[in-house]
């Protein structure tokens, strides 16, 4: 479920598309895009909102993350999810902090889905992106994992919901994909979601 994305732009680009979010500090990551086959375990910009603060003048900015979500309360030697589903998120205790305070989005140009409904195995591979080929942004959480070395690492994780008409001719789940109308609000729950797709 959305393991492999695709970023058909170069990290300025990005940062331009998506004009309400502050550069931040990811310019570590100038040589590593266009990235056509990435997958977790690899460092990514996201678009991040300190939940934390209480101020009003909160403001999206963009991050580095490893795409491999890793709870405080985990071990290093626990596997950690790329992928988490939606449905019960909310009462999770293991999840619950990072899908109440610190949602993000993932900009992207098309994620990787393989059929598997007929099969039961991946199969036939699908590119999924807007018809206008514009980047858009995927639903994630994020978090703040301590190193047995004292170093915080950002992570994130994709999360998944039940398919859209046009998914659902591919696969039984998806990634949660924000309307553009949503894109600067964060806290759009997973439960009222829009799924923009135009």
């Amino acid at each position: 479920m959305c393991r492999r994305i695709f970023v058909n732009s170069s990290l300025d680009e990005l940062i331009r598309h998506f004009t309400f979010a502050g550069r931040g500090e990811v310019d570590g990551l100038d040589d590593r895009f266009p990235r056509y086959n990435g997958y977790p375990k690899e460092v990514y910009p996201i678009i991040i909102r300190d939940g934390a603060r209480k101020s009003a003048a909160q403001e999206s900015t963009f991050a580095m993350a490893l795409w491999n979500f890793t709870p405080p309360c985990m071990s290093p030697f626990q596997r950690s999810p790329p992928v988490i589903r939606c449905e019960g998120i909310a009462a999770n205790a293991r999840f619950r902090p990072a899908y109440q305070a610190r949602r993000c989005l993932k900009p992207v140009n098309d994620f990787f889905e393989w059929d598997t409904l007929e099969t039961g195995r991946p199969t036939q591979p699908y590119a999924i992106a807007m018809k206008d080929g514009l980047p858009f942004a995927l639903a994630r959480v994020s978090g703040i994992w301590r190193h047995l070395s004292g170093i915080d690492i950002r992570n994130f994780a994709v999360l998944t919901c039940a398919p859209n008409e046009i998914m659902a001719k591919i696969h039984g789940r998806m990634s949660v994909i924000l309307h553009r109308n949503d894109y600067d609000d964060h806290r759009v729950s997973c439960e009222t979601v829009r799924l923009g797709m135009e």
